[in-house]
């Protein structure tokens, strides 16, 4: 049951870090086939992605700590600030806190992203060809079940 959680949520993150990384799902393009060794050097790229991302979401938790703030908390006031009719309910301090880990949480998150973009190219992959093999990957069930054998 264990694995079977950890194997959704790696699931899960492949496709959140694929947003994260590019701004925008994986669009449908024109797509050639992706042969074994292309593959295994995407396998290789998402690997490397999610080290990074792990980091930076390990990054994401220490700012919010040093700046008193959990997740759910910090989630519901970014909520808030954007829409505009709605107050927050905060103190001065937790506004600062808040505005202090929004401005290093961008910043955390634009490295991220740079360095995301960084690694799947050191691996041989243009970021055009690696969202078509995320696109490829999200609607052949074949290799879907490929991808996940293959970052258990």
């Amino acid at each position: 049951m264990l694995r079977i959680i950890k194997l959704s949520s790696i699931i899960i993150s492949f496709f959140l870090i694929q947003s994260f990384v590019f701004g925008q799902a994986a669009m449908e393009l024109e797509q050639e086939a992706i042969s074994d060794k292309e593959f295994d050097t995407f396998i290789s790229a998402f690997k490397e992605v999610q080290l990074v991302d792990t980091e930076a979401q390990k990054d994401i938790t220490n700012v919010l700590e040093d700046n008193n703030l959990d997740i759910n908390t910090f989630t519901q006031m970014q909520q808030a600030a954007q829409m505009p009719d709605t107050e927050i309910d905060a103190s001065q301090e937790e506004m600062q806190n808040f505005e202090t880990a929004s401005q290093e949480i961008h910043e955390i998150q634009a490295a991220a992203q740079q360095e995301m973009q960084q690694k799947i190219q050191e691996e041989g992959l243009s970021i055009q060809r690696y969202q078509e093999i995320v696109g490829i990957i999200q609607q052949d069930p074949e290799l879907m079940n490929r991808f996940q054998q293959e970052i258990q």
